[in-house]
C-alpha cells in the first residue's frame, strides 16, 4: 500500500509542479536540514510566497506532501481520499495563492533517495549543508553518503545555483561536479558569504555576528539561538537571500527573527533554578560535537551535565562513534556524564581512560531511569545538556527536569 501511495503522490506533485513553476529550493546534508530550510522561509517571506515543508516532511511520501500543501493521513483511508481531492482541486483549477517558492528538506535514509526526489522535483537551487557519519547502517561509509547527498547538485544546470557549506571540505569537494553557479557560505577565510566576529552571550544565549558579502559588511544579532550551528542555517538563508536581490539590511532584520526550534539548541529553564540546552530532537557524532561546544563556553554558577542518549543508524562506526562521545565529554572538561541506551556502554570506558571521574559517570537503559535519577542530583545554577537520536526519546527526559512542564507540548518535540 505504501508503494501505491508513493507512486500516486509522486504523480499528483509532478503535475502539480508542472502546473504551478514554483522555484523549487532543495536542502539535503547530515545534519542541519530544518534549520537551514527555516531560516530560508524566515528570511524570504515578506517579500515573496514562501512554503517550507512541515517538520521531517523529507521522504519520498513527505516532500510530495509539501507540494500539494496538506499533512500526511497517517492510516487513515478516508484522509488520503482527502489528499487526492485536494491535490485534483490544485490541478484542475488554478489556485491564485500557491507559493512561488517552495523549500524542500531532502533526507537521504538509503541510497537513491536523493536521486528519487530531485528527478520529480526538479530543483532550482541545491543547498548541501554538511556531511558526516549519519544513516551508515545503509551505506558504507561517509563517501557514501557524499555521493548520495552529491545528487542535490549533479542534477542541476548552468543557468541553476549550489549553495555549498563552505567549511565543510566534503562538501567542498562537489564544487567542481555541478554544473551549476556556486555560492559559497561559511567561517573561513574565502566563503562568498560569510560571518565573521562572533560574540556568543554566554549567559542568556544569542549570537551576534558581522554578515559579510562581497566587500560589504553589516551587524546581526540573533538573540534567540544558540550556537555556530544556527550561525551556518543564517549563512545559508542569506545566500538565498542573495540570490534573490536581498540587500544585507533586510536579511540581517530578518534574521533576527529567527528561534530555535524545539529539541534544537534550544535553552530552557530548569527546575531548581537550572538551566537545560534541549538538543533532544536528533544526534549524530558532527552535532553531538556541536552542542558540548555549545556546553562548555556557556557560564553558569553551578555543574555541568551531559545527559546524553544513543546516536544511532551509524552502522560499523557504531562503537567508536560513542567512544569518541566520552573522550571528548572528558577532555573538555564537562562535570557530570549521564549516558542513555545499550549502544553507549563505551562512551562510559572511553571517559574513564581520559582521565574522566568514575563517580562523575553514569548509565541508564532508557530515558525514564535516567531522568528521575538527573532530577535528583542537579542543584541550583547547573547547566544540562541533553541529546540523543530521535528513537532515543530524550525529551522525556528534558520534560522531567523542564521548570515549566505544562508547557511541554509547546516547547519539546
Amino acid at each position: 500500500m505504501k508503494k501505491i501511495i508513493q507512486s500516486i503522490l509522486k504523480i499528483l506533485a509532478q503535475t502539480i509542479l508542472k502546473k504551478y513553476k514554483p522555484d523549487v529550493i532543495g536542502v539535503t546534508g547530515s545534519v542541519g536540514k530544518t534549520t537551514t530550510k527555516l531560516a530560508i522561509k524566515m528570511i524570504l517571506d515578506g517579500d515573496f510566497n514562501v512554503r517550507a515543508s512541515e517538520g521531517n516532511y523529507n521522504t519520498e511520501i513527505g516532500v510530495p506532501l509539501s507540494i500539494i500543501g496538506i499533512q500526511s493521513a497517517g492510516k487513515s483511508a478516508f484522509g488520503w481520499f482527502v489528499i487526492l481531492i485536494k491535490a485534483l482541486g490544485l490541478i484542475i483549477k488554478k489556485n491564485r495563492e500557491y507559493p512561488d517558492i517552495l523549500v524542500l528538506e531532502m533526507a537521504a535514509d538509503h541510497p537513491g533517495d536523493i536521486k528519487y526526489l530531485v528527478e520529480f522535483c526538479h530543483p532550482k537551487i541545491g543547498i548541501i549543508t554538511a556531511v558526516g557519519p549519519t544513516h551508515l547502517e545503509f551505506f558504507d561509509d561517509v563517501q557514501g553518503v557524499l555521493r548520495e547527498k552529491a545528487n542535490m547538485v549533479n542534477f542541476l544546470e548552468s543557468d541553476q545555483a549550489a549553495i555549498l557549506d563552505f567549511d565543510d571540505k566534503e562538501v567542498m569537494s562537489l564544487e567542481n561536479k555541478t554544473k551549476a553557479r556556486v555560492i559559497t557560505y561559511g567561517l573561513k577565510e574565502g566563503a562568498q558569504i560569510r560571518a565573521s566576529n562572533i560574540l556568543v552571550d554566554k549567559v542568556n544565549g544569542g549570537i551576534c555576528f558581522q554578515l559579510e558579502y562581497d566587500g560589504a559588511h553589516v551587524p546581526v544579532s540573533s538573540p534567540d539561538v544558540l550556537g555556530k550551528p544556527q550561525v551556518y542555517a543564517a549563512l545559508a538563508g542569506s545566500a538565498l537571500g542573495i540570490y534573490y536581490g536581498m540587500n544585507l539590511i533586510k536579511i540581517a532584520e530578518r534574521i533576527k527573527k529567527i528561534k530555535a526550534l524545539p529539541g534544537r539548541l534550544r535553552l530552557l529553564p530548569g527546575i531548581k533554578g537550572t538551566r537545560i540546552i534541549d538538543d533532544s530532537y536528533n544526534s549524530s557524532p558532527i552535532a553531538l560535537n556541536a552542542a558540548l561546544e555549545i556546553l562548555l563556553h556557556m557560564n553558569c554558577t553551578g555543574e555541568k551535565w551531559a545527559v546524553l542518549g544513543d546516536m544511532l543508524e551509524l552502522g560499523n562506526y557504531t562503537e567508536q562513534a560513542h567512544m569518541e562521545m566520552g573522550e571528548t565529554v572528558a577532555r573538555t572538561g564537562i562535570d557530570y556524564m549521564v549516558c542513555v541506551g545499550e549502544r553507549s556502554h563505551g562512551a562510559l570506558s572511553a571517559a574513564k581512560n581520559y582521565g574522566m571521574n568514575p563517580d562523575r559517570m553514569f548509565h541508564f537503559d532508557n530515558a525514564a531511569e535516567s531522568a528521575k535519577f538527573v532530577q535528583d542530583r542537579i542543584q541550583t545554577g547547573d547547566l544540562i545538556l541533553v541529546k540523543g537520536s530521535r528513537d532515543m526519546h530524550c525529551e522525556n527526559i528534558v520534560r522531567e527536569i523542564m521548570a515549566e512542564p505544562w508547557k511541554a507540548d509547546e516547547l519539546l518535540v
